[in-house]
């Protein structure tokens, strides 16, 4: 039986470029028209702007791109003649919500190469009236070849989580207007058993990639990708269609609990979830149970282990670089809580723990912090990303062209009230690890946390690193930090401050409880 595929980002996302010719005013009397590159500076991407006397009249505006040798458009008495191919054809709908007397209107084509284009541009009014066209040519003289983009090779990268996958398609042209459908195979054969559009599940990223998150049954599919955009029509019809095969199957990564007891705060889901939008973009779930990945670390945090094994550990290892301490201020009760994980981690395993909030690393990123936080990565630094409502809240989107804070349900977004330098440091680092998503030799360089009741996923696309549910596993979390001894092992059996790191850690929970809406001193939201 097909399982539906779920949407697991509660934002709303947008799978093609506006519907309707965008306008301008103009202060030109005469019918002109302009092909030039477009603003957004996407390789091989030109506006066609045609500025005429506004006809309220008119109801859509169509453009055929067609091309020609060079040497006709360089012909001043050249004549009408079948174009020797076709590159696009785009129709949309004019909408004239202005008071100009006389407009411009604009339309994009992607995949202009070197070559004579004709437009022929056909303005079209109201029921019972004729159709007016013009026809201009102009000869582009770019650095792209027809060859350049014909000779582009997609490919994809499939991410096998716990619950859901992600689909990377790498498609080296604009996904302006697309369509993905999921097919379920039947029986492990190439016949599918039902398809589903799964468009709105997929988001574009970097100009010319295109993101999907679903979550389907366990089983094996075969995804396919459909360009929409105007050029599909044309020389490059070719490039139209990509499909990838997979199979989704349990792997989940390791979650790390503590030994003792740990209980989930259902009410408390409930309540922070009423808090409103907020929390409505972080997807919350449940909090798992301690999972035996292999041996190692089920000795690291086996809760009887002797006496003699602790006053015979193996020896410790030198801590590689610093560690840096990624999170979102939440206040000061999770502050405390914080600033006593960065004195543990300290304390135990020697590490030079970077908080991006500290004057001193805002002294020293100050002057280039995309350059600063990238050389830090580069030199071996370690990355501890903490995951709360707050982050979730802020960033919980896939990371694009320029990291921008999430939209709620209704469109609002949320931004601090007393925004911090280490802020923008933070939106840079989560671009870091986004782009490292399927680095798995990185397997000992991030580590994720979570406050085992309020459980939070904020960046699904990076696996299959270790998640820690804190505060029971701060001690598998400090032994793993330490390179898989701490500097005194007796300490971890009941040290002072991993008491006083739980104390932390309680009243910061108990502050959530009694203030369901505590993230609006921080947030507000637009």
């Amino acid at each position: 039986m097909f399982v539906g595929i779920v949407l697991l980002v509660l934002v709303c996302r947008v799978n093609a470029e506006p519907e309707s010719v965008q306008y301008r005013c103009s202060t030109s009397s005469n019918k002109s028209m302009t092909f030039k590159p477009s603003v957004d500076e996407v390789p091989g991407r030109y506006t066609a702007e045609l500025c005429m006397l506004k006809n309220p009249n008119i109801t859509s505006w169509r453009i055929d791109l067609s091309m020609y040798k060079p040497t006709y458009c360089t012909n001043a008495n050249r004549l009408v003649r079948k174009p020797d191919h076709e590159h696009s054809t785009n129709t949309l709908p004019i909408v004239n919500h202005n008071n100009c007397t006389h407009v411009c209107y604009s339309m994009n084509f992607d995949l202009i190469f070197r070559g004579c284009y004709s437009i022929k541009s056909t303005l079209t009014p109201f029921r019972g009236q004729s159709s007016q066209y013009d026809a201009f040519y102009f000869l582009i003289d770019n650095e792209f070849t027809q060859e350049y983009f014909a000779m582009n090779k997609p490919h994809v990268s499939f991410v096998n989580h716990d619950n859901e996958v992600s689909l990377y398609w790498y498609l080296g042209i604009p996904p302006t207007e697309y369509k993905v459908e999921l097919c379920r195979l039947q029986n492990n054969t190439q016949e599918c058993a039902h398809t589903l559009d799964v468009s709105r599940n997929c988001s574009r990223w970097q100009r010319s990639q295109l993101h999907c998150f679903l979550r389907p049954a366990h089983g094996c599919y075969s995804a396919h990708m459909t360009h929409e955009a105007p050029w599909t029509g044309g020389i490059f019809n070719n490039q139209t269609y990509l499909h990838y095969d997979f199979c989704h199957y349990p792997a989940k990564a390791p979650v790390v609990a503590g030994g003792g007891d740990s209980r989930v705060w259902w009410a408390l889901g409930a309540a922070l979830l009423a808090g409103g939008a907020l929390l409505a973009a972080a997807a919350l779930r449940s909090a798992v149970t301690a999972r035996n990945y292999h041996k190692r670390l089920l000795h690291a945090f086996q809760a009887d282990r002797t006496r003699s094994d602790l006053e015979s550990p193996p020896a410790p290892q030198e801590p590689r670089g610093p560690l840096l301490l990624l999170y979102a201020r939440e206040g000061e009760h999770a502050q405390r809580a914080v600033d006593a994980l960065k004195d543990l981690i300290h304390e135990h395993t020697g590490l030079e723990v970077l908080d991006l909030f500290s004057p001193a690393v805002t002294a020293r990123a100050a002057p280039g912090p995309a350059g600063w936080l990238r050389g830090v990565l580069a030199a071996g630094a370690r990355v501890l990303l903490l995951q709360a409502p707050a982050a979730a809240a802020l960033y919980h989107a896939p990371l694009g062209d320029s990291l921008a804070l999430s939209e709620p349900l209704l469109g609002r977004r949320a931004l601090y009230r007393s925004p911090q330098f280490g802020d923008q440091l933070l939106a840079l680092a989560l671009r870091c690890i986004a782009e490292d998503v399927s680095q798995h030799h990185a397997y000992h360089k991030y580590y994720f946390a979570t406050y085992a009741e309020l459980p939070t996923e904020l960046l699904r696309g990076v696996v299959p690193y270790r998640r820690y549910l804190l505060p029971g596993a701060a001690p598998a979390l400090l032994r793993d930090l330490a390179g898989g001894a701490p500097r005194d092992p007796r300490d971890l059996r009941d040290p002072r401050d991993l008491r006083d790191y739980e104390r932390a850690v309680a009243d910061m929970l108990q502050h959530v409880r009694d203030n369901p809406h505590y993230l609006m001193d921080e947030l507000i939201i637009m």
